[in-house]
Formats: C-alpha cells, sequence, structure tokens
C-alpha cells in the first residue's frame, strides 16, 4: 500500500541518520589542486581559501602588478573526537526521530486495519439489507397481485392496486439505493486495502459473523500499548533528546589539524612562467584549535527555555491521551454492552412482526382491514428484518471499537 510504504520509507531513512550522526566521529580529509595567475606583493603569492593552510611572511615593498604563475597541491585533515556531548546528543536525536518514524508506521497500518474492518462490516450489512429489501419488492408484487384480483371480484376498491404500483417502485427504488450504497462501499475497500480489482470480483466470505454475537472481552490491557499513545510517546522523546543537544551546544570545540601540501611559484623566476607550474616546495604541519563562544551565552539560555517548554507541552499532550484513550475504552464498553442487548432483542421483534405481518395479510384479503394497514406491517417487517442485521453489525463494530481503544486489533479477530 502506497501510503504505508511511504511511511515505512521515512522509518528506514531515520534509521540512515542514526549512522549519518554516528559517522561524525570520523575526520575530514581533502584533497586539491589549484592553479591560476596573481601578483607577488606578498611573499607566498596567493592561493584559494579552503584547501591550504595561511602561510605567513612579509609583504613587498612596493606594489606590482606584473602576474605570476603559482599552483599548489595539498591534503588537508580535520577530525573533532571530542565534542563534550554533542555528537552524543545528536546521536540520540537521530535515534528518536527514528523511534518517531516507527511509531507514525505502526499507528497508520493500526488505522487502515481498523478502516478496512469497519468497511467491510458495512458491506455485509448492506448485503443483509439488499436482501431484506428484495423480499418486501417480492412481498409487495404478492400484495399488488392480490389487490388486483380483489379488486376485480369487488372485494376491495380498484385504488388498492394503484397504491401497491406505487408501493412496488418505492420498494424498488429503496432496493436501488442500497445497491448504490453497497457499491460505493465496495469501491472504499478496495481503495483502503490499495488492490487493482474491480469491485464485482470482491465477494463477502464471512457472513456467518451476523448469525452470532461477539462475547464481552476483558479489556484489562495496558494503555501505553496503545499505538497512538507510543506516537505521542516517541514525539516526546524526540523533544528530549532535541533538549540535551541545545543543552550541550553552549560547549568548546577542540579541532584537530594535519596538512601536507606542495607550492609551485614563478616570483623568484622573472619572466620565466613556466617555473610556476612545478611543485617546488613541500610543507607539512600538525595542531589542534580549541575555541569557545563567549557571547553565545544569552542565544543558549534562551534556547534552553524554548525547549523546556516544549517539553513540558509534550508531557502534558501525552497524560491528555492518556485520559482520552481510557475514557474512549469506557465508552466502547458500555456500548458494546447495550449493542449486545439490544442485539439479543431484535429476534424477538422480527419474530412478532412476522406473526402480525401474516395475521395482516390474512385480514386484508378477508376485507376487514384496509391497505394502509397492509402497508405499515409489511414496512414493520422489512424495519423488523434490517434491524436484525444492524443490530448484530453494530455489536460486532462496538467490539472492534472496543479493541481500537485498547490498541490492540486482535480482541476483535480472535473472535471471527
Amino acid at each position: 500500500m502506497p501510503k504505508l510504504q511511504f511511511h515505512k520509507e521515512q522509518s528506514a531513512a531515520g534509521q540512515q541518520q542514526i549512522a549519518l550522526a554516528e559517522n561524525t566521529l570520523m575526520p575530514d580529509l581533502s584533497a586539491g589542486y589549484q592553479a591560476g595567475f596573481a601578483t607577488d606583493n606578498n611573499i607566498s603569492g596567493m592561493s584559494y581559501p579552503g584547501l591550504l593552510l595561511p602561510i605567513s611572511g612579509p609583504v613587498t615593498t612596493e606594489n606590482s602588478y606584473k602576474l605570476y604563475t603559482g599552483t599548489a597541491l595539498s591534503l588537508i585533515a580535520k577530525w573533532n573526537p571530542f565534542t563534550f556531548g554533542q555528537r552524543r546528543a545528536l546521536v540520540e536525536t537521530a535515534k528518536s526521530r527514528f523511534k518517531l518514524s516507527n511509531s507514525q508506521y505502526n499507528e497508520q497500518l493500526f488505522i487502515v486495519q481498523y478502516t478496512a474492518v469497519n468497511t467491510y462490516l458495512e458491506l455485509l450489512y448492506l448485503s443483509k439489507a439488499i436482501a431484506s429489501l428484495h423480499r418486501n419488492v417480492l412481498r409487495t408484487q404478492i400484495n399488488l397481485e392480490q389487490a388486483a384480483v380483489l379488486g376485480r371480484t369487488g372485494l376491495r376498491p380498484g385504488v388498492d392496486s394503484v397504491q401497491f404500483q406505487s408501493t412496488l417502485v418505492q420498494a424498488e427504488m429503496d432496493q436501488l439505493r442500497s445497491e448504490k450504497s453497497y457499491r460505493q462501499q465496495q469501491i472504499t475497500l478496495l481503495q483502503q486495502m490499495a488492490v487493482s480489482l474491480n469491485e464485482d470480483h470482491l465477494l463477502l466470505s464471512d457472513s456467518a459473523l451476523l448469525k452470532r454475537l461477539p462475547a464481552l472481552p476483558d479489556t484489562s490491557g495496558d494503555i501505553t500499548k496503545h499505538p497512538l499513545y507510543q506516537f505521542y510517546n516517541a514525539q516526546k522523546g524526540v523533544t528530549a533528546a532535541e533538549q540535551r543537544q541545545v543543552k550541550n551546544s553552549w560547549t568548546p570545540k577542540l579541532d584537530f589539524w594535519g596538512t601536507a601540501y606542495s607550492r609551485g611559484s614563478g616570483i623568484n623566476d622573472g619572466a620565466n612562467l613556466k617555473s610556476g607550474w612545478a611543485l617546488s616546495r613541500n610543507n607539512f604541519g600538525l595542531g589542534l584549535q580549541f575555541s569557545f563562544p563567549l557571547l553565545d551565552y544569552r542565544r543558549w539560555s534562551i534556547q534552553k527555555q524554548q525547549y523546556e517548554h516544549l517539553f513540558n507541552g509534550s508531557e502534558e499532550l501525552l497524560k491528555q491521551t492518556s485520559i482520552d484513550l481510557n475514557a474512549q475504552l469506557k465508552s466502547a464498553t458500555v456500548a458494546l454492552q447495550q449493542n449486545l442487548l439490544i442485539a439479543k432483542k431484535s429476534p424477538e421483534k422480527l419474530n412478532a412482526a412476522r406473526v402480525a405481518y401474516q395475521s395482516l395479510q390474512a385480514n386484508y384479503q378477508a376485507g376487514r382491514i384496509d391497505y394502509t394497514q397492509l402497508v405499515q406491517g409489511q414496512f414493520d417487517l422489512l424495519n423488523a428484518e434490517i434491524e436484525v442485521y444492524g443490530s448484530y453489525v453494530q455489536a460486532w463494530q462496538s467490539l472492534l471499537n472496543l479493541a481500537v481503544a485498547s490498541g490492540d486489533l486482535s480482541i476483535f479477530t480472535t473472535q471471527l
């Protein structure tokens, strides 16, 4: 799935950032060669900065604007083995960002799994609702035929046939609307799974869920294992690592350097420009440099206070996340308990609606009730059928929501 692969690649990039931070222990070694024309108003001539260490020496007594050739070949090494905690803080920040990337991937995977399962449950419900609506169409067709026969015999008014025709059209429209919703949910599920498949080839294989109810699970798990909690905890870890990095930023800097280079110059050879292309003088040197940003305290102090506030904020956000998840868990538990009770009652309502409809149908044929009462009984039967499937789906969705609130989808999958 592209969305999940994106977060997976982000996580892999974070892992490489750790290697980059650790690689700062390696010395820097640069090699270079340069050549050019310049005036000779300093004993050393000119060189492009960066690869050659400056050469001291007196200037000439008079300005001269004659150009002489000059060359240089250089190796220069710089090494910072001691960073007074800065490198360690940099590595810790990279590791915490890698952990954050992993938690983002886990959270997105959790969301994708939940939405796909929830959409599948919606498809199960719609498939059963379509079947009920189709049965309602068949019932309406039968009633229309009976009304036509009774109308011809004079037992029922002829207008009943017209009314049943209107009811039949409405029943067919209701079925078509549900079929439209079903196809839209099929497309949604395929999109969530990132599957290139025609929706007509998507078949529901486990409609047996709507014939049984889930059990109330144990929800005494650890909320700190929830993907959302782990995400905000990892975010707090990044802030803490960045805070340590800031605290270690106002520290000395110790650089070790070494160089070896050769120079060529046409200054001492008069008008012979070619002599400047030859490397005639060799030099090498070693040393160290210790520096400290004396006037950087104010910036460091402000930045340190800034990250203290950021860290405190991340702690409070984590506390609020814990409160929200616990409340969500309690709410999901109550919803599951109540929806289970409702689902257990719905078959009783369906049985009563069936008996009532059969009685109304017999009374209509006998001429004891009118069209309105029969249609109302038919409508009640349709609603009772759909409500059974709806209550069962709601019970399973409540179990899914409980699993989401707990941060553990196995609470749902173990009951399949």
